[in-house]
């Protein structure tokens, strides 16, 4: 699993391997609260 924050987003990418190859076999990603 991989974790991503951006200014919008926290995103987990969930990774796997098919032959040489890293793939994106799922994304999940919810906002980020809005700071006051």
């Amino acid at each position: 699993v991989a974790r991503v924050e951006t200014p919008w987003f926290v995103d987990y990418f969930h990774l796997g391997r098919f032959g040489e190859r890293w793939v994106i076999v799922n994304a999940l990603w919810y906002p980020k609260p809005r700071e006051r």
